[in-house]
């Protein structure tokens, strides 16, 4: 995966050879998996305390559920980090 930005100054520009618009439909593809993973979280919530409220928390769905909601959360976690909170 080649970049699209370079950083003087600590500032970002538009490296050298790159075209603005593919820069953009990146950063818009990046956005895009930040909602889905958000929703995919929001979703696995609701779905785990169904499955707490039946008493199955210790089923095979429900810790499939949790390590895919741990996953989901680690992600997001890394970009809020390094992407959101730098703004």
């Amino acid at each position: 995966m080649g970049r699209y930005t370079s950083t003087a100054n600590g500032s970002y520009q538009l490296a050298e050879g790159c075209i603005l618009e593919d820069a953009l439909a990146r950063l818009g593809r990046l956005e895009d998996l930040y909602e889905s993973l958000s929703a995919q979280r929001e979703g696995l919530s609701q779905a785990l305390g169904q499955l707490r409220a039946a008493g199955k928390t210790r089923s095979y769905q429900f810790k499939e559920k949790m390590a895919q909601k741990l996953i989901c959360s680690n992600v997001l976690d890394a970009l809020q980090e390094k992407v959101w909170d730098k703004a």
